[in-house]
């Protein structure tokens, strides 16, 4: 993470010049996303438009941007008077448009509260005219910023002053944002894992408090679940941080028991001195070790090695684990039925299941005959196979 203390201490929360010009010059979404901006500023000069979601953060943190998103209190009907609208909202119960602009399709939210029902899907939002108070409606501080066509960010919810002190914070009353949301709470494990911050005391115990409601799936579906794990894996090293953090708050053991069935086992220190000789440790090594950005290798090294649970033998004082490999495999598919990973294709999980069945052949590529070799190598799952068998290794 390119982390860049200065960027927060301006006096009047713009990004700095040389940023925010460098950041439109690269990236033509956001170029044209701040040419629509001030043309509706013109139209409309009474209302309101900023950038929300992900932009701003990435952009005071020095990050590259994508992904676009504005919030506005200028109504659609207003506005689709002069550009083309398209009504994408669930039910009506979220007022969420798609505009379309030059080669770019932007989501543009109205400004809003959201009611206090549990369940983010019974959630019926109110319109407001106030930024501030749709801000208030957001899951964390730092992303709950404003961005103006110029430059400047909107911060009703003390987000810079969070970013400073490295911390992941609720926005509001956490348990609140829960309720309304239960992945938010994966979601604020997840942001701590990817950009090394901690989590904010008040907002740490409202998670622990609030953990059981992961079991629940009238309040959080397992697809949910999965898709937090997917997004941690784009890194290797956010995915060991988002499994250390949700062990951390105990949540691990109730939607990942696959993986925390290997606590306390060992491997033998002359092959696995990593990870202080324990399973769990060499798969986390495993994950640090990864410098893919690709999901399916990364979830491939999470799983690789889960067949360790049950074929666990102590013989003369040494651990083996032979067949593990083989006896990972329905495990693994266990969790794609439980869990779905709609963001994984069929392909994807056949992928990571090959990785899981061979990676031990991966090992001994000089001792296979010339049969095996050219399967392996032909296989459309090579490539994940040999990723994660580099980590592995």
């Amino acid at each position: 993470m390119n982390f860049k203390k200065f960027y927060f201490e301006n006096i009047d929360n713009f990004i700095p010049a040389n940023v925010w010009e460098k950041a439109i010059a690269s990236n033509d979404e956001l170029k044209v996303a701040v040419e629509l901006m001030a043309k509706i500023n013109k139209l409309f000069p009474d209302g309101e438009i900023y950038i929300v979601g992900g932009v701003p953060r990435d952009l005071l943190m020095g990050n590259d941007v994508d992904d676009v998103d504005l919030a506005t209190n200028i109504p659609f009907a207003e506005l689709s008077k002069h550009f083309e609208l398209r009504d994408i909202s669930k039910a009506g119960a979220q007022p969420v448009h798609k505009l379309n602009y030059k080669d770019f399709s932007f989501d543009l939210a109205q400004f809003r509260v959201d009611s206090k029902t549990q369940g983010r899907s019974n959630n019926v939002s109110t319109l407001t005219n106030k930024f501030e108070e749709d801000s208030a409606r957001r899951d964390i501080t730092i992303n709950s910023f404003g961005l103006t066509a110029e430059g400047k960010i909107m911060d009703y919810q003390n987000g810079i002053a969070d970013m400073n002190n490295k911390v992941i914070k609720a926005v509001g009353n956490a348990k609140e944002r829960f309720l309304e949301d239960a992945s938010r709470i994966l979601r604020i494990v997840r942001f701590a894992a990817k950009l090394g911050f901690g989590i904010e005391s008040e907002t740490r115990q409202a998670i622990i408090d609030m953990k059981d409601i992961l079991s629940d799936r009238n309040v959080i579906s397992n697809e949910a679940i999965s898709k937090e794990f997917y997004k941690a894996a784009k890194s290797g090293k956010t995915l060991r941080n988002f499994m250390e953090g949700l062990a951390d708050v105990d949540i691990l053991k109730n939607i990942m028991p696959e993986f925390t069935a290997m606590e306390g086992m060992m491997h033998n220190l002359i092959h696995h001195p990593e990870g202080g000789g324990k399973v769990l440790g060499h798969i986390l090594e495993c994950l640090s070790a990864s410098t893919f950005s690709d999901p399916v290798i990364n979830l491939g090294v999470l799983f690789h090695d889960f067949g360790k649970a049950t074929t666990y033998k102590q013989v003369d004082d040494k651990h083996t684990y032979h067949g593990h490999e083989g006896a990972g495999v329905p495990i693994v598919e266990g969790i794609f039925k439980r869990m779905v990973f709609p963001d994984l294709s069929a392909e994807d999980k056949k992928s990571i299941l090959n990785a899981v069945a061979n990676h031990m052949l991966v090992h001994n590529l000089n001792g296979l005959n010339v049969k095996t070799l050219t399967k392996l190598v032909n296989d459309p799952g090579w490539e994940v196979l040999k990723s994660v068998s580099y980590c592995d290794e």
